[in-house]
Order: C-alpha cells, then sequence, then structure tokens
C-alpha cells in the first residue's frame, strides 16, 4: 500500500516498524498509520478480549507508527516555548509532559508527549498531525537541529502492567518512579529508554529502543 502526506506529495510506501516480523506472526489485520502498518487486532483474542485484558489485566502493544522528532541545541527550548503553550523550562531532565502544539488562534495541530533528555534535547512523541514544517517555520534564526530520531516505541499497559515490567527489566526499577518520569535502564542487556506514561487511563509504561538497540 502507498500513501501521501498531502495531496501534492509524491505517494509512500507503507513501511513495518521494528516489531513487524512479531506482530504479523500474531494477525493479518493491519491498518495505515502515519504510514507504518499498525496492528489492529490480534486473531487469537479480538477488540474486546484485548480491551478487557487492558482494564484488567496487561497488554503489549506497537507504538512506532507514532511521529518522533529530536529537538537538539542551545535554542531547542527556546522553539519548543513557541510551539507549545506550556511552560517547557518547568519540564527538567528525567521528566515528561502532555503538551499540545497549536496555531495561532489556538487552533490545535497535534498532542503528544515530550521528553526532557538532556538540558538542551527533548523527544516529542505524536500522533496525527505534520508538525515538522511548523517546526521548521519557528526555528529560523535559532541554534537548534529537528530530525527524526529513529526510535522504536512500545507500550505495557493495564493493572497488571508493573508486575509484567518487573520481570522484563535487568535490575530493580526505583520506588521513586512517579507519573511521567522516565528512567534509562536495560532489557535482556539492551539500553532502552522507559516512561511511565500511556494514553489507556491505566498504570502503564511506554519503552523507546534507539537505533543501537537489537
Amino acid at each position: 500500500m502507498a500513501f501521501r502526506v498531502n495531496t501534492s506529495s509524491e505517494p509512500k510506501i507503507t513501511q513495518e516498524t521494528g516489531f513487524h516480523a512479531k506482530t504479523s506472526k500474531l494477525t493479518k489485520n493491519f491498518i495505515n498509520y502515519n504510514g507504518y502498518w499498525l496492528a489492529n487486532n490480534y486473531t487469537k483474542y479480538g477488540a474486546v478480549k484485548e480491551y478487557t485484558s487492558c482494564r484488567e489485566s496487561a497488554i503489549v502493544t506497537d507504538l512506532s507508527p507514532l511521529r518522533k522528532f529530536e529537538i537538539l541545541g542551545p535554542d531547542a527550548e527556546n522553539l519548543l516555548q513557541q510551539i507549545f503553550p506550556r511552560n517547557i523550562s518547568k519540564v527538567k531532565i528525567g521528566r515528561c509532559s502532555y503538551q499540545f502544539a497549536c496555531y495561532h488562534d489556538g487552533g490545535m495541530i497535534s498532542d503528544g508527549l515530550l521528553l526532557r533528555l538532556e538540558k538542551n534535547k527533548f523527544w516529542f512523541a505524536q500522533g496525527d498531525g505534520h508538525l515538522y514544517s511548523w517546526y521548521k517555520a519557528h526555528s529560523k534564526n535559532l541554534d537548534v537541529e529537528i530530525k527524526d530520531p529513529n526510535v522504536w516505541v512500545s507500550q505495557i499497559q493495564g493493572p497488571k502492567s508493573l508486575k509484567l515490567l518487573e520481570k522484563l527489566v535487568d535490575q530493580p526499577l526505583k520506588n521513586s518512579f512517579n507519573y511521567f518520569d522516565w528512567v534509562e535502564t536495560s532489557i535482556a542487556s539492551e539500553k532502552v529508554i522507559i516512561s511511565r506514561t500511556g494514553f489507556t487511563n491505566e498504570l502503564g509504561w511506554e519503552i523507546y529502543l534507539r537505533p543501537e538497540n537489537d
């Protein structure tokens, strides 16, 4: 399948995420989301059982089709403050923040999760909405780089998600792992970033795998 970013752009072939080799063994029911194949539901379970599992136990899903941006440089915070209405300076290293990008009249472009990795380095993971041109338009005369960090995102959600996560990580998670914190830890000796976040209204975690991960 191919898709167009807008009506005037060239078609792009739908891509596979880093987890597609695994998810494609569990279902053939995929949809195109942001140019990637995303499992719609799994053959053995179905939408109702998957929803119930999220509410009563735990689920694992592929969030890789989310659009991800890395905003890097001395003026990164300055640029983001022009994009988002919330105070970016309050987002400390090791913390995340829910943010929404707005037009000048207040209309929303997109929303998502902002992670502050370093003083001048941020990641933003969003759903629909084309923010790249909006970043570029506001970055004129700023010392900042905007790029795709090439990360894959998976999530564990549900009331038993912590029990599952604790079996996966190589060392115990710190007790002070608060909502909207992120930590760097390891799974199967691979360093990953895990944030205590999610959009299911249940206890949950999102796992970021970088290009150097297996």
